[in-house]
């Protein structure tokens, strides 16, 4: 990521295995970043650079453009022309938006502020990821 007006680099963290990117598009609100290669689609968190989730891998299509919904509840991928001449058919994921409902489902709480420290960084302030759940407390408190 660039800052636009510095056109300096603000963060690196955000590189992929996916042997470049063709299509990206950010969330409504700026919150994720979506980006689009081959036949995967990876949502990024942009306030900490991280992945949010596993990449998302569907047939084999050629990702050649995306779009995200005003709600943030789908992405829409094209993939490019089959030998045929017919373009290759409109894949729907979903958006960044269902994805901390489908985590928060799944946990009992959120990381305690030891875990934040070693699993995401002690130099980005703790987030609750799950607003609905408790904060889990730290071994041996």
């Amino acid at each position: 990521m660039f800052d636009v007006d510095s056109r300096k680099l603000i963060s690196d963290s955000m590189r992929d295995p996916m042997h470049g990117i063709h299509a990206i598009s950010f969330s409504a609100d700026g919150r994720y970043l979506i980006a689009g290669a081959g036949k995967t689609v990876r949502i990024w968190d942009t306030a900490s650079g991280l992945p949010v989730g596993k990449p998302m891998v569907g047939p084999a299509d050629d990702i050649q453009a995306l779009a995200v919904s005003p709600d943030d509840h789908q992405i829409a991928t094209i993939g490019s022309f089959f030998g045929d001449g017919r373009r290759a058919p409109i894949r729907l994921w979903p958006g960044p938006a269902v994805w901390p409902d489908r985590l928060c489902d799944k946990l009992s709480a959120n990381m305690s502020h030891r875990e934040w420290n070693e699993w995401v960084s002690p130099s980005i302030p703790y987030r609750k990821a799950c607003q609905n759940l408790p904060v889990a407390p730290d071994a041996g408190t």
